[in-house]
């Protein structure tokens, strides 16, 4: 399988064959290609020569730039039948009526995934919006900063006031516990 128009060929073969239950992303169709180096190559070419449809992520009209194992393969049927491309077909034993509803059941499932799909890409940009938001927001820094700054303050001066009443403890011949008592120090503070 060195020739290309046989990795072609192989690579429409199996975007065919599972097309009919799902779409193939380019990472899956890597690993069936035991990982032929020339994969991107070969799927470049299909999508040029309009064998391969791509279908990516828009947003207001702007085609994202997103990671490939997210990038949906589909074999372009008009291209497919005028070249005659010889593919496995699947074959179904239901009645035509229940192949009906389960066409119109799999628009509405794809129906909602592209919903979802533009749902998730909305919440990634309110996300990155948020992100650049705190990151250009140096007060935030700057109080906490200065909180962690007070919090070391407090704990110096709880730790010199300790030492104090453990001395003043000794002097009396006494518990710290007592000295906490008697200058109305509670134990927790």
């Amino acid at each position: 399988m060195n020739d290309t128009k046989e990795w072609k060929e192989k690579a429409l073969r199996y975007i065919k064959e599972v097309e009919n239950a799902r779409p193939v992303s380019f990472y899956e169709l890597n690993s069936q290609m035991f990982g032929n180096s020339y994969i991107f190559r070969i799927l470049q070419e299909l999508v040029a020569e309009d064998f391969i449809l791509e279908h990516k992520i828009e947003t207001n009209g702007l085609s994202l730039d997103i990671p490939l194992d997210t990038v949906t393969l589909y074999i372009n049927k008009i291209k497919s039948e005028e070249h005659k491309v010889s593919a496995p077909t699947l074959r179904s034993n239901f009645p035509e009526g229940s192949c009906l509803q389960t066409s119109s059941k799999l628009d509405d499932l794809n129906s909602q995934i592209q919903s979802l799909k533009n749902q998730l890409l909305e919440l990634n940009n309110v996300e990155i919006d948020l992100k650049k938001k705190l990151q250009s927001n140096s007060d935030v820094q700057k109080i906490l900063s200065d909180h962690y700054r007070q919090l070391h303050e407090y704990n110096e001066i709880k730790d010199i006031g300790q030492m104090l009443l453990g001395k003043c403890a000794e002097i009396e011949g006494t518990t710290t516990k007592e000295m906490y008592k008697k200058f109305e120090v509670e134990l927790n503070d």
